[in-house]
C-alpha cells in the first residue's frame, strides 16, 4: 500500500507543473487575445471618398458627411449623390454608413 501512495504522489509531483503551466499558458493567451481583439491599432482607410469615386463603374460623387445624433453624439458617414439624373436611372442619394 505505501508502494502504491508513494508511486501515486511521485506520479503527481511529476504532473502538477505541466498542468500548472498549460493553465498559466491559457489564462495568459486568453489576456493577450482580449486585449488584442480590444486594442486595435488605427489604420488609414483604404478607400477613401475620391478613390470610391474613381473606383465605381459610374463615377459616383461621394462626400463626407457628419451630422448630430438626439443623445448629442455625432455621426459620421459617406453621402453618395447619383451622377446620373435622367428619368430612368435616377437614383436617390444614398448613405454608406461607417464607423
Amino acid at each position: 500500500m505505501a508502494k502504491v501512495k508513494r508511486l501515486f504522489k511521485s506520479f503527481l509531483r511529476l504532473l502538477l507543473p505541466v498542468v500548472l503551466l498549460l493553465v498559466v499558458a491559457a489564462a495568459a493567451a486568453g489576456v493577450w487575445l482580449v486585449y488584442e481583439t480590444s486594442h486595435t491599432a488605427h489604420l488609414g482607410y483604404l478607400v477613401t471618398t475620391e478613390k470610391y469615386g474613381q473606383l465605381s463603374s459610374r463615377a459616383a460623387q461621394v462626400t463626407e458627411e457628419s451630422w448630430p445624433t438626439r443623445d448629442g453624439g455625432v455621426l459620421k458617414g459617406w453621402l453618395r449623390h447619383s451622377a446620373e439624373r435622367n428619368r430612368k436611372t435616377q437614383w436617390p442619394p444614398s448613405i454608406i454608413l461607417r464607423h
